[in-house]
């Protein structure tokens, strides 16, 4: 019982689910000055919580369930789904979590709910048909990403909303490049499945020569935040914050933008997978300079 409960926890991706509760409540509460801990134990708002991370788990089934032959090839021993887990009880976990979702989004609100329902069409069709399309999943996944940080302002439209879009191009950039990455470490794998994704369309130096776009476009847009750093947050702390988002995620981007050029081979990139996920945390982080 225990181990098929580690199983499940897997299969969902238990640290990302996380990151992303932890991420939503950041957000709530630094990025508006009205916002008080107390509205983050409010009802509502945990029942987003759940609502955002359900789907979340839904997408992480969905998605092994529909890649169950590829993933035995490009991660063999971490697949789950027909392991720990039979395909049919992953689609079972599957629906009953997405309708938990629409439940709890429909207790929070109408425009809420309506969100969460094309959230969760949308990453269906992601993992059944995009994914192994020319660049169309990638940016799917992106979008997706920034809207669990937009339903915010859906949810409450006291949050600042600048400081939602800063944040919302900051996760749909990152997650781009980052998707891009995973795709090119996974290329051998895509191959034998007639995948068509950025990598096997255009080779990995050309993805490489993408990536390294994306991540200049990425430098140029943290340095822009770093300009009008004073305009945008009204913190009292605005040479820390501009000192920490060069130290933890201006720096971080310049090595990662390094190691892109340099890699070739799929531990290079799975390298630079974990990496990117730590440049996405700093930058989570630094929501507190907004509120500080």
């Amino acid at each position: 019982m225990i181990s098929k409960a580690i199983d499940f926890l897997n299969l969902i991706r238990f640290k990302n689910i996380l990151i992303i509760a932890f991420t939503q409540s950041f957000a709530y509460y630094f990025l508006s000055d009205n916002i008080s801990l107390d509205d983050l134990l409010n009802q509502q708002f945990i029942f987003l919580i759940i609502a955002t991370i359900l789907v979340a788990s839904a997408a992480y089934i969905i998605n092994d369930y529909f890649d169950l032959k590829l993933d035995k090839i490009n991660k063999a021993s971490a697949v789950i789904v027909g392991n720990g887990i039979s395909s049919r009880m992953a689609l079972f976990a599957y629906w009953i979590v997405n309708i938990a979702a629409l439940c709890f989004a429909y207790f929070i609100s109408f425009p809420v709910f309506v969100m969460v329902f094309f959230c969760q069409l949308f990453l269906w069709f992601y993992s059944r048909y995009f994914k192994k399309m020319f660049l169309i999943g990638n940016i799917l996944v992106a979008f997706m990403a920034s809207a669990s940080i937009l339903i915010l302002f859906v949810f409450d439209s006291n949050v600042s909303k600048v400081g939602l879009i800063v944040y919302a191009i900051f996760s749909f950039v990152t997650t781009l490049i980052r998707e891009i990455i995973k795709d090119t470490e996974d290329i051998r794998g895509d191959e034998k499945f007639d995948c068509y994704t950025l990598p096997i369309v255009l080779g990995i130096q050309k993805t490489k020569n993408v990536l390294i776009a994306l991540q200049v476009f990425f430098i140029i847009i943290v340095t822009g935040f770093l300009l009008y750093t004073d305009s945008l947050i009204h913190s009292r702390n605005v040479f820390y914050c501009c000192l920490y988002v060069i130290l933890f995620v201006q720096f971080p981007n310049l090595i990662m933008l390094y190691l892109i050029y340099k890699s070739d081979a799929k531990k290079d990139f799975t390298r630079l997978s974990f990496i990117s996920k730590f440049s996405m945390l700093f930058g989570i982080i630094s929501m507190v300079f907004w509120k500080i």
